[in-house]
């Protein structure tokens, strides 16, 4: 039900594009059954870049890269990051400093002069790669016994999650009715 609550929220955004939804909405599926991150941080952190851009590539790139600077501060995770980033895109980068630990220095010279989503991006991610969380970092982060765990129990709840979705669109007429029978 969530997962479903999940792909009409992100549909919203898109508005008359339903097409682009679904394929934003696959690309977050896909990369979290890579990830040890939980398909929920991939909702969230694309929900919130869906809000500012509807370019897949960039909100690709800029889901990538929050799973990135997440990975960088396991606290803050990629909801955190994504927070930031959101914040970073508005020219606010306090989040960048005080959650991810990025020096005013770095952001000047990576981020802060990028006029655009893109430059900004871009300057995000060599900042992440001087720092060393670059892709392969994660790639490393996904082979450990922890994140193994995790991604165990988050495949667990997808897999539940696809058997139950069968079953509640067959509930959902049984659910109209008494709905109805509620309401009278």
């Amino acid at each position: 039900a969530r997962m479903e609550m999940a792909q009409v929220s992100l549909g919203a955004l898109f508005k008359e594009d339903q097409k682009k939804a679904d394929e934003f909405f696959d690309f977050l599926n896909k990369s979290a059954k890579e990830s040890f991150f939980a398909q929920k941080d991939f909702y969230t952190s694309g929900k919130m870049f869906a809000a500012m851009s509807k370019d897949l590539k960039t909100l690709e790139y800029a889901t990538k890269l929050s799973e990135r600077l997440g990975a960088s501060n396991m606290d803050q995770g990629m909801e955190g990051a994504a927070y930031a980033m959101r914040e970073m895109l508005s020219g606010d980068f306090v989040s960048l400093q005080e959650r991810f630990n990025m020096s005013r220095a770095d952001i000047k010279k990576y981020i802060k002069d990028q006029t655009t989503v893109e430059g900004k991006l871009r300057g995000l991610d060599q900042l992440l790669t001087k720092m060393g969380y670059s892709q392969e970092y994660v790639n490393k982060v996904n082979d450990t016994a922890y994140a193994k765990w995790l991604k165990l129990g988050d495949t667990a709840k997808l897999k539940l999650a696809e058997m139950g979705k069968a079953a509640l669109e067959k509930a959902k007429p049984a659910l109209d009715k008494l709905a109805l029978l509620l309401e009278s």
